[in-house]
């Protein structure tokens, strides 16, 4: 079990508690030595509910009372055609249909900045962090955030960890061969015509991610499987 943080709040129903406590003893005693024992036994009881009720209240703020849902930010990485954007609308829907707030952000973007040939790797990567800037305004207004990009750099996922809270990198791992034979919109075959010049892992790096907090392999696992892992890892933010 998670340890409370220690907050002025916390700190004001410890004292209030302690005190009752010392003050039942000396009172007990009080009333005992003058041998009422009917007021006695009633201002024991007064008190004990005291305590019990301060108790319950703190225990039930701090430990018992579910969590306020906590605002993710789920960034699939991964080569274009590797399923990140059918992974990244099955869980939009599945938050949508569990009534949590959630905000898909478009990787059209960011396709159209690969197409441009010509942008260099900086400005596209300053894009990149311009939505990490977005997805952590979004997930500090409570709202869950999905951004299914290729993301190609280390440093530029980096950035954006570092801007988000609860920030959780999926990379959807798939070899390059599969991801030609799907090429959902025709990209590689641009990419072999010569049409675009700087498509990561291609004619351009694609970084793996060190230590992802999920790793799936749609080279291997069916999308159901791999929507299931994703499901269970959110379930402790929800």
């Amino acid at each position: 079990m998670k340890i409370p943080k220690i907050t002025k709040s916390n700190l004001a129903f410890l004292a209030l508690i302690v005190l009752i406590s010392l003050f039942i003893l000396p009172y007990s005693c009080f009333m005992s030595s003058h041998r009422n024992e009917q007021l006695y036994l009633s201002a024991n009881a007064l008190i004990l509910a005291c305590f019990v009720f301060v108790l319950f209240v703190y225990l039930h703020r701090r430990i018992f009372k579910k969590k306020k849902n906590e605002a993710f930010v789920v960034w699939f990485t991964g080569l274009s055609g590797s399923g990140k954007s059918v992974l990244a609308d099955m869980l939009y829907n599945y938050l949508s249909e569990n009534n949590l707030s959630a905000e898909r952000i478009s990787e059209d973007d960011e396709q159209a900045l690969i197409a441009d040939n010509t942008l260099g790797k900086e400005e596209r990567e300053k894009h990149m962090k311009g939505m990490g800037y977005v997805a952590s305004y979004l997930q500090k207004k409570g709202i869950n955030v999905i951004v299914p990009f290729i993301s190609p750099s280390r440093d530029s996922r980096r950035f954006v960890r570092g801007l988000c809270k609860n920030f959780i990198e999926v990379y959807v791992k798939a070899s390059l061969a599969v991801c030609e034979d799907r090429d959902p919109k025709g990209l590689y075959d641009k990419v072999r015509r010569g049409e675009i010049k700087n498509f990561p892992g291609v004619n351009e790096p694609y970084e793996e991610p060190e230590n992802p907090e999920i790793l799936i392999d749609t080279d291997y696992q069916d999308t159901e499987e791999s929507f299931g892992i994703i499901k269970d890892y959110i379930k402790k933010y929800l």
